[in-house]
């Protein structure tokens, strides 16, 4: 298991993932990543969201960047397939999980 913090960026603002979540590799985080959009933006917060400007960044412990996950992308692609084929879709970007296998 590794650890993986979500940080969540609205704009200019960035809000930390203070204790991060153990998640077997970096499709699972991935997953969790678009799964955390969908329930945010269920909230009355989230209904305020810019949507264009909204990301979460995955790091790794350091705070290294993994992959992110812009809101608007992961929106479009919940229309159908799983997380591993919404990031095939072109979604991420060269260093996302896909590109990493």
């Amino acid at each position: 298991m590794a650890l993986f913090y979500f940080d969540i960026r609205l704009g200019e603002c960035l809000i930390r993932d203070a204790g991060g979540t153990e998640l077997p590799d970096q499709h699972e985080a991935l997953a969790f990543a678009l799964n955390e959009i969908e329930e945010l933006l269920m909230t009355q917060a989230g209904a305020k969201i810019t949507i264009s400007e909204a990301r979460i960044d995955v790091c790794q412990e350091g705070r290294r960047l993994l992959f992110s996950v812009p809101f608007q992308d992961a929106l479009t692609s919940t229309m159908g397939g799983s997380a591993g084929g919404r990031a095939a879709a072109g979604m991420m970007p060269a260093s996302s999980p896909e590109a990493l296998a």
